[in-house]
């Protein structure tokens, strides 16, 4: 789950990423995860969902605005690629060098494809390999506000 938050002092978008089930905002509202992979909003009245008043439980879609009475937060369902280490991958290959991976090997996921490539082979371009997801830093990052 990544959320950013607009740091009104220092106009910019801070993300944040977060493994919990759970994840409170501004002590007024909080996200959690739904099993099957989805994300849910547990709010008050008094927090917006996309500029309209939160029902008490909203299922949460990409690049959703919330907005709570002293924060603003963009969610998405953008992930970072995380390093992993093989086992029983049978005849998996890299995506970038097209070598054999080797149980117990460290590994990227392309977090859109799922993509397999050599950890140190991940990063040698500025996307991955088959469908072009950053390599680095998020996918999507809000447009920066007045």
């Amino acid at each position: 789950m990544l959320i950013w938050e607009w740091r009104s002092t220092e106009k910019i978008w801070r993300r944040s990423f977060f493994s919990a089930n759970a994840v409170d905002l501004d002590a007024v509202a909080r996200l959690v995860r739904i099993p099957g992979g989805g994300s849910a909003l547990l709010a008050p009245i008094t927090v917006r969902l996309n500029g309209v008043p939160c029902l008490p439980i909203q299922i949460l879609r990409d690049r959703d605005e919330i907005s709570t009475p002293h924060h603003l937060y963009c969610f998405t369902t953008a992930t970072a690629a995380a390093v992993t280490f093989t086992g029983g991958c049978g005849k998996m290959r890299c995506a970038r060098c097209l070598g054999q991976l080797i149980d117990g090997e460290s590994i990227v996921e392309c977090p859109r494809c799922r993509a397999h490539h050599h950890a140190d082979h991940w990063k040698y371009g500025p996307g991955c390999q088959k469908c072009n997801y950053p390599t680095t830093g998020p996918s999507w990052i809000p447009e920066a506000m007045e």
